[in-house]
């Protein structure tokens, strides 16, 4: 979305090189070239940035073409087309991963895990002397260590990344294989359907915060068990009345768990329609249902079904 007319004045003939913080108005706060200092925040690097992440505590992930960064007033840090600032644009010492190229993508899972995309093909995690190969994209943990156990070796530049949101409500689901299959991650979802906030009324906070309760058997065997709030549970207000429409692929890895997605949207106040593609006789797809051959098929189901909700 644009800026207003005014900001856009103000940044104007400014020279800015690779970073700036922005007021919420889009005035333009400090950048390199730009005097004077409003509010100290100059991470200054020597190169541009390609991408940038607020994390939840305020910190900010910035990836790009830099290999050292010196803030307002602070000596000079080597940082390898990666760094993590303090809110304040002080680089954040306990971070220090590096990669051998440029960063061009970064995306902050909700357990805290860091994913990186870009030019390079090895990685450095922050406390290693050792350099990983990582072709064009690697997954870092929260304190910027290198997560062993994702390695996707892909075969050509990563240039964007976005994490899906994903799985039933309350905690995403892993699988483990038999004989329970099934087991819930760890992170609690505070919105219940994903991290970021949800209207709710009563509203959600701090000290009144979302409760879960677990059915006690799956559905069907091969169906994870629900999460879903207690009675008398609290309702997504602003969806109350917008047509939702979940669809689900036969061999999608969301077959185990949609029908969760459906029952909280059903118990919070939102009518939703589920589509299994198997029940209307649309077979063999997996979660990238518009790549495949029967896409057509499926995208004149969706618009039918949108055209019967007025939409």
């Amino acid at each position: 979305m644009p800026f207003p007319s005014l900001p856009r004045t103000r940044m104007r003939g400014i020279k800015f090189a690779g970073f700036m913080l922005l007021a919420a108005t889009g005035t333009a706060l400090h950048s390199q070239n730009a005097s004077p200092v409003v509010d100290g925040f100059n991470p200054n690097p020597n190169g541009i940035v390609n991408s940038i992440v607020l994390q939840p505590d305020g910190k900010i992930l910035m990836g790009g073409y830099f290999t050292q960064v010196q803030p307002e007033g602070n000596p000079l840090v080597g940082r390898s087309y990666i760094a993590r600032l303090n809110h304040d644009g002080s680089v954040d010492t306990s971070f220090s991963p590096s990669a051998n190229g440029v960063v061009r993508a970064i995306a902050l899972q909700p357990n805290g895990q860091i994913i990186v995309g870009g030019e390079f093909t090895t990685f450095q995690g922050t406390g290693s002397s050792t350099q990983v190969t990582s072709n064009y994209i690697a997954r870092l943990n929260a304190d910027g260590t290198l997560d062993p156990t994702f390695n996707l070796n892909a075969n050509g530049v990563v240039y964007a990344i976005a994490v899906e949101p994903n799985g039933p409500p309350a905690h995403d689901v892993e699988l483990k294989g038999p004989p329970d299959w099934f087991i819930d991650n760890p992170h609690l979802k505070p919105y219940g359907l994903v991290d970021v906030p949800l209207t709710y009324d009563p509203p959600v906070s701090d000290a009144a915060p979302l409760n879960f309760v677990r059915e006690d058997a799956p559905e069907k065997p091969d169906y994870v068990r629900c999460w879903a709030q207690p009675e008398p549970a609290r309702k997504l207000v602003n969806l109350e009345n917008i047509p939702v429409l979940v669809v689900t692929s036969e061999a999608s890895y969301h077959a185990p768990y949609d029908h969760c997605t459906v029952r909280y949207l059903a118990q919070a106040g939102v009518k939703s329609t589920h589509v299994r593609l198997p029940d209307i006789g649309i077979h063999g797809n997996g979660h990238m249902m518009m790549l495949e051959k029967n896409s057509d098929q499926i995208a004149t189901f969706l618009e039918t079904w949108f055209t019967n909700h007025g939409m």
